[in-house]
């Protein structure tokens, strides 16, 4: 338990808590509609953090008896030598201090943005980079947001501490390729990213996502959301008119969310197929898809096959299930018009927050299948 590696910044590091641009459905992140408006960066400040040359109870002196120490993660009290940049192009600061700096957001060409897919639908073109920041003593910062600079106006999560589920609905709600602002906040929640969105956090030490599956129960409507996107019934087999999602009507499952994602070639789903290892639902005996790696932070499931239909039903392309001969999608506008879970056809992205207690299988963040081109 002493000596632990050291994993903070280290002292005098330029790092971020937040950073917003212009106010959009409520709040602000780091998004402007153009060029030429002003973006406000504000500094993490001190911090406490694991003191790797803390020794033990016997030691006497310091810095060997301190188990924590302070660090200081500001700007600097004047600028300096200290610049900020975006994609690598220089960015006109009009105010420095310690605790804040505003800049006037730059012009991007095609070549300097990192925007490699433009969102279907929208007419102005979007443009985007990292934000760097150069401290006047010459440390730069190690991470901090991507900046996005115009395209459609980003809809805005606000900071919660409950379980409302509130960055779910937004995804579930946002039209492929939308932009969503997480706001500060702590945000109880295990997320199915079941469709190409851009969830873009103001700053990763000020937006946590945690994905405690305490208390009991928590997976629960996980699971039934994974059926649902997978067109599976409660009771294993697949949707069609004669099995229902659920024929009680207790749970239901939106029609924009049926059938959207798309196991991969020779993973089971449903059925029993003793070359795949059986159905997993029935080896677990619960009603899952994703196995061992369920319940991660943040799930990322995609459509990448396309469907076939069997006696006038919907279906997966048995083949491509049983034998891994799959009809792919590809970034065509009859596919992209087809399926909006097709990640071919717009931008998605996870920046700008941090998650936590994801102590189920599928980890912090979980590519699942078919997730083309997330950043």
């Amino acid at each position: 338990g002493y000596n632990q590696p050291d994993c903070a910044y280290p002292d005098a590091t330029p790092a971020i808590s937040t950073v917003t641009g212009d106010s959009s459905n409520g709040g602000a992140g780091p998004w402007v509609s153009a060029s030429g408006h002003t973006l406000t960066i504000n500094a993490l400040g001190d911090q406490t953090v694991i003191n790797h040359a803390y020794t033990g109870p016997s030691a006497k002196t310091a810095p060997f008896n301190q188990k924590f120490v302070t660090r200081h993660y500001g700007f600097g009290a004047t600028r300096g030598t200290g610049s900020v940049m975006i994609n690598n192009v220089n960015a006109t600061v009009t105010s420095w201090s310690d605790t804040q700096i505003k800049i006037t957001v730059p012009s991007l060409s095609a070549g300097q943005s990192s925007c490699t897919i433009q969102q279907r639908g929208v007419s102005t073109q979007t443009r985007c980079g990292e934000l760097v920041i150069t401290a006047g003593n010459g440390k730069k910062s190690i991470d901090t947001v991507t900046v996005t600079i115009g395209g459609k106006p980003p809809s805005y999560v606000a900071g919660e501490n409950g379980a409302s589920n509130a960055i779910q609905t937004a995804i579930d709600k946002a039209t492929p390729g939308d932009m969503i602002i997480v706001g500060p906040g702590n945000y109880n929640e295990m997320l199915l990213m079941w469709k190409p969105v851009r969830l873009q956090g103001v700053g990763a030490a000020s937006v946590t996502i945690n994905a405690n599956t305490h208390p009991s129960g928590k997976m629960d409507p996980w699971r039934r959301q994974v059926d649902c996107a997978f067109g599976i019934a409660l009771n294993g087999g697949l949707m069609a008119s004669g099995n229902p999602f659920d024929p009680t009507g207790t749970y239901l499952c939106p029609a924009a969310m049926q059938r959207q994602v798309d196991a991969i070639p020779l993973e089971p789903t449903v059925g029993w197929d003793n070359t795949l290892n059986g159905n997993l639902s029935e080896l677990l005996i619960e009603p899952t898809l994703m196995g061992a790696y369920e319940g991660a932070g943040i799930t990322v499931l995609g459509k990448g096959v396309r469907d076939v239909r069997v006696g006038g039903v919907l279906q997966p392309d048995p083949n491509c299930t049983a034998n891994g001969v799959c009809t792919l999608l590809s970034a065509s506008p009859t596919d992209c018009n087809t399926y909006s879970s097709n990640f071919y056809c717009n931008p998605s992205r996870i920046d700008g927050l941090t998650i936590t207690n994801s102590s189920q299988g599928g980890g912090g963040i979980f590519l699942h299948g078919w997730n083309h081109y997330t950043e």
